[in-house]
């Protein structure tokens, strides 16, 4: 337990910080941008002090130093956090979040973070960006045995396939949890193959996404929705019939489907 403060444009704020270390530990990366009255290292360094490291204190710096050359923030220091891009802003939510985890320095520190969560901050991102940020993901999660969770929206094949696992969520139901280069073969093998010259993330998504132009075409999607996640429950062994949804609130609230979004999962074994 510590006292922090937080310089803000004016005053402090003060509080308590509680660390739990039942079970597993978790950072998450929000789709919000950090303040953008500091500079790249300043809130690097604001966020280790949430955080009391479990190295050294004069390893702070040197944890910095190497997320900052880590995700190509070297040019970027001393520069104000509003004349970032939006992929450098990207990157430092990032480095703020991997600041929780000292296995950035060091291996099997009981203060680690297990999980990764990882909200979609890839949208509107050039794909080489994407694919910079997927594998430095990647590579972390693979070094330090670590679990990465990253909302993503529909991407292309080559980066889905960068991922461990994928999953997709429709209407509140999982429909498809497995291997990322398995995903297209599963949805063959049910009745779902992905057209010619079609990207398969963005067919998967729209396959399961809820229609609401036409009740016609609304009452389809939800048929079809259904179909879907009752295939994947019987092979998951988890199958439990469900009827459609009574129309007693508003389509866009009975029927939260999340369009233009699916969840890819990184998860490497200790």
């Amino acid at each position: 337990m510590r006292d922090c403060a937080l310089p803000l444009k004016r005053g402090t704020t003060q509080g308590v910080i509680r660390d739990n270390r039942n079970g597993l530990l978790s950072s998450h990366v929000p789709i919000e941008d950090p303040s953008d009255v500091l500079t790249v290292e300043q809130h690097l360094r604001c966020s280790a002090d949430f955080k009391r490291p479990a190295t050294e204190s004069n390893k702070t710096g040197d944890m910095i130093e190497q997320l900052i050359r880590s995700l190509a923030l070297g040019p970027f220091k001393n520069r104000l956090v509003k004349n970032l891009g939006k992929t450098e802003k990207q990157r430092l939510k990032i480095a703020m979040a991997l600041l929780k985890d000292t296995g950035t320095c060091i291996q099997d520190d009981p203060s680690d973070s297990d999980i990764l969560i990882v909200d979609n901050i890839t949208r509107d991102m050039d794909i080489y960006d994407v694919a910079f940020l997927v594998d430095f993901l990647r590579d972390w999660a693979l070094r330090l045995g670590r679990i990465v969770i990253v909302s993503i929206a529909p991407t292309t094949v080559e980066i889905l396939t960068m991922f461990h696992k994928a999953a997709i969520f429709a209407s509140g139901r999982l429909v498809y949890c497995g291997a990322s280069n398995e995903m297209v073969d599963y949805f063959e093998s049910i009745g779902y193959p992905c057209p010619p010259f079609k990207n398969p993330c963005d067919y998967y998504v729209d396959l399961v996404t809820c229609d609401h132009l036409t009740p016609d075409a609304s009452a389809e999607s939800l048929e079809r929705i259904k179909k879907v996640a009752d295939a994947w429950a019987r092979r998951s062994g988890a199958f439990q019939p469900r009827p459609l949804p009574v129309a007693t609130v508003s389509p866009m609230i009975r029927d939260a489907s999340i369009p233009g979004t699916s969840v890819a999962i990184l998860k490497f074994p200790h």
